[in-house]
C-alpha cells in the first residue's frame, strides 16, 4: 500500500526540480548570454536555492500561489 507520506515525498522530489535545471542552465551559460548577466544570476541562483532548500510545506504553498496567480492572471473577462 502506497502510504501518503510516500507520495508527499516524490511530489516534493518533483517540485524540486525545476530549481535543478535553472542552476545547470546557469552554469552552462557562457559569456554573452542572457544568463551570465549579474542581474538574471543572482535571480536564478536564489530562486533555485529557494525551490532547492525549501522545507516540503512551504515548497508546496508556493507552487500553489503560483497556480493560483496564473489561473487569476489568465482569466479573460468576456
Amino acid at each position: 500500500m502506497i502510504k501518503q507520506d510516500n507520495v508527499f515525498a516524490c511530489l516534493a522530489a518533483i517540485l524540486r526540480l525545476p530549481g535543478f535545471f535553472l542552476l545547470e542552465k546557469w552554469l552552462q551559460s557562457s559569456e554573452g548570454e542572457v544568463w551570465s548577466q549579474k542581474h538574471v544570476a543572482v535571480t536564478v541562483l536564489f530562486g533555485a536555492t529557494l525551490l532547492i532548500c525549501l522545507p516540503k510545506d512551504q515548497l508546496f504553498e508556493l507552487f500553489e500561489n503560483i497556480i493560483g496567480f496564473i489561473l487569476l492572471t489568465s482569466y479573460n473577462h468576456v
